[in-house]
């Protein structure tokens, strides 16, 4: 897919993202985001794939930033299996999109809500916030839980925790 000004117009990119874009010479979505993750503009990278996945990209997307954390979360909290839970269920609605799915995801989320909060550590709190976003993603809206996870995971690690679920992202968006 190519990025153009009216695109990022029609789907809302701050004029600072607008200004950046109009210096580049590469408007192919992957070499946008390439770009973007060079700059260390990993969250305007994010912002542009999210928008061009389809529904179902966005809960695998967020599924795969969620799981890139949760190792944090089940350091703290060993027992607590409600944050892979979330995930397994919004995987489980990606591969088959059934009402019954969807409300598993839902539930899954809120039990990966309620690990949040009881967790002390602001990693893994961010983990387990990121799979609550990612199995929320099934259920509703997932553009901005696909940003959610994505942010959350990215935020309890560094770059390279954003450099692997954005080439992930990419990998996903190869026939846009």
């Amino acid at each position: 897919m190519f990025i153009t000004t009216k695109w990022l117009e029609e789907n809302g990119a701050c004029a600072e993202g607008k200004e950046w874009f109009s210096r580049q010479t590469k408007t192919e979505h992957k070499e946008v985001t390439k770009m973007l993750s060079k700059e260390a503009r990993f969250a305007w990278a994010n912002w542009t794939l999210i928008r061009i996945m389809t529904h179902k990209q966005k809960v695998q997307y967020a599924c795969y930033a969620a799981k890139q954390t949760l190792h944090l979360f089940e350091k703290q909290c060993p027992n607590d299996k409600r944050p892979r839970q979330a995930i397994v269920a919004a995987y489980r609605w990606a591969r088959n999109p059934s009402e019954l799915n969807r409300s598993a995801a839902w539930s899954a989320a809120e039990s990966a809500a309620w690990s949040a909060e009881s967790a002390a550590e602001s990693a893994a709190r961010s983990a387990a916030w990121s799979a609550e976003s990612a199995a929320r993603s099934a259920a509703r809206s997932a553009e901005s839980a696909a940003w959610s996870a994505a942010e959350s995971a990215a935020r309890s690690a560094e770059s390279a925790a954003w450099q692997k679920i954005l080439k992930y992202g990419l990998r996903l968006t190869k026939g846009a």
